[in-house]
């Protein structure tokens, strides 16, 4: 049960993009929770469909990294919600059961994966990276990735407390809706 009671969603009362949030059948409790202060809700909305819509990562790069936030910072939360997502992108079932058990340099990844685990597992352990992590990074990443990669787990981080600090009940989607909602809602394509 969560500390804060979920907020009752009245469309009207929300702002335009959490309106469309829930129309979309996307606004998933992490994000109901998040509306009890409307105002900070929607850019952090914004933030995650722009990650959706327009970040330079492949579609699996991105859930790969997402996937190791959430089994850094101990959410089980961001498993559920990124299942489908992952799923509908390309993650494999094993890949995904090597993140929650925390093997950043299993064979279920190619070696650029493994760089990207290992940074983004690096990002959310301390306050800088080693230089070979870094460096190793660097080999398959280009800046602007990088960069998006410490932006997405500072982002993940944001909703893993929301979910662990509150005890915010999982929701799991059975498809990939909260990406769709996403993209949608930075004006992108699925294409």
């Amino acid at each position: 049960m969560a500390r804060i009671d979920l907020p009752e969603v009245i469309i009207a009362d929300l702002p335009p993009k959490l309106q469309d949030v829930e129309r979309a059948g996307a606004l998933i409790n992490v994000f109901r929770m998040m509306a009890r202060s409307p105002q900070i809700a929607t850019p952090v909305v914004a933030l995650g469909a722009a990650q959706f819509a327009t970040s330079s990562l492949t579609p699996i790069d991105r859930e790969l990294a997402i996937l190791t936030s959430g089994a850094c910072f101990e959410a089980p939360y961001e498993a559920a919600q990124h299942e489908p997502i992952s799923r509908a992108v390309g993650v494999t079932d094993t890949q995904r059961a090597a993140l929650a058990a925390r093997q950043w340099d299993s064979p279920q990844f190619n070696e650029a994966q493994r760089a990207l685990i290992a940074f983004t597992a690096a990002i959310a352990d301390a306050p800088t990276v080693a230089g070979d992590i870094f460096d190793a990074a660097q080999k398959h990443y280009t800046d602007q990735q990088i960069v998006e990669l410490i932006i997405q787990t500072g982002y993940y981080f944001l909703l893993a407390r929301v979910s662990t600090v509150l005890d915010v009940p999982l929701d799991p989607p059975s498809d990939d809706r909260v990406l769709r909602a996403g993209v949608a809602l930075a004006g992108g394509s699925l294409s």
